[in-house]
């Protein structure tokens, strides 16, 4: 699944940067809030927090015309139940599904 950057607080990638982004998924617009816990030669750690939470972790790889970034984990997680659900719940289950058979860009 896609994601589009709409903020960004640094101007690069670094641990304790705060981004938002969004993604379209079954005709719905998801926001998430991403931390970035940590970002070096060798990995890329987040979280991203919406509709439903992602842990997610990249290895980075030489490639031809650079690097690059391998998901080495992805971690879906539902938010915590509440009694009244937001608008974009109904897309959890299905976009947990979506993201662990496929690949998360930013």
């Amino acid at each position: 699944m896609p994601f589009e950057l709409i903020d960004l607080d640094t101007d690069r990638l670094v641990a304790g940067s705060r981004a938002r982004v969004c993604a379209r998924l079954a005709g719905r617009i998801l926001e998430f809030d991403v931390e970035v816990l940590a970002a070096d030669d060798e990995r890329l750690a987040l979280v991203a927090t919406g509709p439903i939470r992602i842990d997610a972790e990249y290895a980075l790889h030489p490639a031809a015309a650079g690097s690059e970034l391998r998901a080495s984990g992805i971690s879906p997680r539902q938010r915590p139940h509440r009694a009244r659900p937001r608008p974009g719940d109904r897309c959890a289950p299905r976009g947990m599904k979506m993201l662990l058979g496929g690949s998360v860009r930013l």
